[in-house]
């Protein structure tokens, strides 16, 4: 079983792992907020329009409630989404409107997590993703 381990840095108020997403447009390096709090990864519709994606290619609208009110969306079949050097194809994701403020560019939910083997030890910062079969 593939098994990365990630150090992360204690100074941010949230754990961070590096990512890509490729799209029609060409792809990018991303950051993901590890995020076990959601029901399903979700990117920045800023990020899926500059990669080509945009809401026409829509898969349907989607609303959620989140700390700031009910956040309307819609979801998205993305090519390739890499996390970790882990790579999956023909993702769904949620795309809404992210703050800018964090610099983050998606929330990596439990739709992908679940797909892990997840070991975290927050006292050495680091947290080890194993590939579930």
């Amino acid at each position: 079983m593939k098994k990365i381990k990630y150090s992360y840095d204690l100074n941010q108020n949230v754990i961070l792992l590096p990512g890509r997403i490729h799209g029609p447009l060409g792809n990018r390096n991303v950051t993901f907020v590890f995020d076990p709090g959601a029901y399903r990864t979700i990117i920045s519709t800023d990020l899926t329009d500059s990669l080509g994606y945009g809401s026409n290619k829509m898969s349907k609208k989607i609303r959620t409630g989140s700390i700031i009110g009910i956040e309307m969306g819609y979801t998205l079949i993305i090519n390739q989404i890499s996390i970790l050097n882990f790579e999956f194809k023909n993702i769904e994701v949620a795309c809404f409107d992210l703050p800018e403020q964090y610099d983050i560019d998606g929330l990596l939910g439990l739709d992908i997590l679940e797909k892990f083997l997840v070991t975290f030890k927050h006292r050495e910062h680091w947290i080890a993703l194993s590939l579930l079969k």
